[in-house]
């Protein structure tokens, strides 16, 4: 089980939520290059022991809508894919490989 720290000090009342994005085929196959452009976006990003995986806190004045198409410019655009899960206990996955190519389904439980 992953233990997300919560932040302490200043910067956090700057940002919103947390979530762990895990991705398939990020943009240029580098997820150290995903956390850099996260990181220049504005987001504060950090990968965890799992190598494909992020852990993103986004920004108060960030709105979702904007959040889910920066982390979709990081998916290879055929065949990306990833999982986004909230602290809240919601999920999404995009696919680009199949019939909607970059929208962000939400998995529920009855789903699973």
């Amino acid at each position: 089980m992953i233990k997300i720290k919560t932040i302490k000090n200043s910067r956090s009342e700057f940002f919103r939520q947390v979530y762990l994005a895990e991705f398939n085929r990020a943009t240029g196959d580098n997820i150290k290059n995903v956390v850099r452009r996260l990181r220049d976006k504005g987001y504060e990003a950090s990968t965890i022991r799992h190598k494909t995986t992020v852990l993103i806190r986004r920004p108060t004045d960030c709105e979702f809508k904007t959040f889910k198409s920066d982390l979709a410019s990081l998916v290879q655009p055929r065949i990306g894919s990833m999982v986004l899960c909230s602290t809240t206990g919601n999920f999404w996955l995009l696919d680009n490989k199949g019939n909607q190519p970059g929208v962000f389904q939400k998995i529920s439980e009855k789903d699973l």
